[in-house]
């Protein structure tokens, strides 16, 4: 126990410890009154729209403590009181302690709570942070990683890293709204009162590969549903798609090769090839897809493929059988690799029959990604590979290093939603839904945006194209659209070739008829605006 603790107030300022307990309460109201207004004016003195609110909170508190305003030995309030107090989030107070913990600002003593440390940390370099004041060492340590650091991860972009509940119009996100959540309930505690009768095998690990019912679910789903070739041995499971590309990129490539990427394709893609230290060689689709022989006559060196034959995002193109076909031989010849990325999955709106390239593969050489999190929802992470004998014990034994294994227990109940004829069920009543949202979509668009943007009619599941018939400075738009609760996709950011010509990609999946009625209302007064 630290002494000169024990008798620290709990607003903020030390007390003497020799104080009869009049005089106590008399000073614990007026350290009370001053807490309360010291806190009134931390919460008062945060800008809402600028930096994040911890990094302000942060700042703030330290300065009062360096000022003295907030005295040496004395005990804060908890990260609850302050929270509510200043109009905060709890997360927000408890961010800014932790890097007032780490910076030597406070220290923490158990079983008493969090005081203003007595030594406080020495001068740090005059050299400025981006604010004006001093950066912190954590500040530091992340800057030099930005500046040294690969650029692999320095330039994944912002709609990439941060991501939100969905606004209209944002594309490629199921109706959430839809899902039958009361039977997933009731599946997941099923699943736990029998795994719980085994605590060893609740509590226990998993096999790398996945739990082995759900592998042949699996195998039996895509077999019927793609016409894949394959059995539960050829399945593996993953912590959801980019998970699966990011290993499977890991295990067929080697730092600096080079990988045939059609475009446009989607950013995340593009990003986990150059996460893998790949060089992705953007070859352009045409209306039958990518083009092997093109491919080979601009990138000769390539042995590996990443392609989207069914559903080629954000054009909804699918590749010829002629195309199929050409790759395969291509890639046979140089003894090379193709990954199939349909982790899309559109099963919604599946209008093609054309036999996937791993149906068509005769030589082991492609491998398929595929996921449910677009027919189900987002959250649930979920990916798996339908990966070629020989390449069975290298998969899984990359995947037992990243990550180990899928927990076991969102595995089972998955298991039992396939089996037990859910996941049809489910696929067959989102098809309704989704083409309602579509026509709606078509009927909103027409009477708000038609002057200014051409839809494609052509529905990819969950989204639509949107050609503009009008210049528009997208970075501007998109700022503009977020202030008005509207989340826009825009092409240009699906082609490294720069190919498209200007339109957006706008998703109706995750949205209601009033929705999309009102978020088209307010996209037909931001584009008018744009236009002038």
């Amino acid at each position: 126990m630290r002494p000169e603790h024990k008798k620290a107030s709990s607003y903020g300022v030390a007390m003497p410890s020799r104080m009869r307990a009049a005089e106590r309460t008399h000073a614990r109201s007026q350290v009370s009154l001053g807490w309360r207004s010291l806190v009134l004016g931390l919460g008062a003195g945060l800008d809402r729209s600028g930096a994040p609110l911890h990094v302000q909170l942060y700042e703030n508190l330290r300065a009062d403590i360096q000022s003295g305003a907030i005295q040496r030995g004395s005990r804060m309030p908890s990260s609850r009181t302050l929270a509510k107090s200043a109009g905060l989030s709890r997360n927000t107070v408890l961010l800014a302690f932790q890097e007032l913990l780490v910076e030597g600002y406070l220290e923490t003593v158990r079983g008493s709570g969090t005081y203003v440390a007595q030594t406080q940390p020495a001068p740090q370099s005059p050299a400025q942070a981006p604010s004006g004041r001093r950066p912190s060492k954590r500040e530091s340590m992340v800057k030099d990683i930005h500046e040294t650091g690969p650029d692999r991860y320095r330039e994944i972009p912002g709609f990439i890293r941060t991501l939100s509940y969905p606004k209209p119009f944002r594309a490629d996100y199921p109706a959430i709204d839809e899902f039958p959540l009361k039977l997933w309930m009731r599946l997941t505690r099923r699943a736990i009162d029998v795994l719980a009768g085994d605590p060893a095998r609740m509590l226990g690990e998993c096999d790398a590969a996945g739990y082995p019912q759900l592998r042949e679910a699996i195998a039996a789903f895509v077999s019927t549903a793609k016409g894949l070739r394959c059995t539960s041995r050829n399945i593996v499971i993953f912590a959801g798609p980019q998970q699966a590309r990011d290993i499977i990129l890991r295990v067929l490539t080697s730092p600096g090769e080079t990988v045939w990427l059609s475009d446009p394709s989607p950013p995340r893609v593009r990003m986990s090839l150059s996460a893998a230290s790949v060089e992705a060689k953007p070859v352009a689709i045409d209306s039958e897809g990518f083009d092997a022989h093109l491919a080979e006559a601009c990138h000769p060196e390539c042995r590996t493929a990443y392609v989207f034959p069914d559903k080629q995002l954000p054009l909804g193109t699918t590749m010829s059988l002629a195309r199929r076909r050409q790759l395969l031989a291509v890639l046979e010849a140089k003894n090379g690799w193709i990954i199939e990325d349909d982790s899309a999955e559109d099963f919604i709106q599946q209008t093609n029959i054309l036999p996937a390239l791993q149906t068509l593969d005769t030589s082991d050489s492609v491998i398929y990604l595929g996921s449910l999190n677009k027919i189900l929802f987002p959250s649930l992470r979920f990916g798996y590979a339908v990966v070629p004998d020989r390449l069975v014990e290298a998969v899984v034994g990359a995947r037992a290093i990243a990550g180990g294994f899928a927990p076991l227990i969102e595995q089972v109940v998955i298991t039992d939603f396939i089996t037990e004829g859910h996941l049809a069920q489910h696929i067959r009543r989102m098809r309704k839904v989704y083409d309602q949202r579509r026509q709606q979509m078509l009927y909103a668009a027409a009477r708000h945006i038609g002057e200014f943007v051409e839809l494609d009619p052509a529905s990819q599941g969950t989204q639509m194209i949107g050609w503009l018939k009008i210049p528009v400075d997208e970075a501007a738009l998109e700022q503009d659209a977020a202030a008005i609760g509207l989340q826009l996709g825009f092409l240009s950011r699906f082609s490294a070739l720069g190919t498209l010509r200007q339109g957006l990609l706008l998703g109706y999946g995750a949205f209601d008829s009033s929705e999309i009625e009102l978020g088209m209302e307010k996209l037909g007064r931001l584009l008018k605006e744009h236009a002038h």
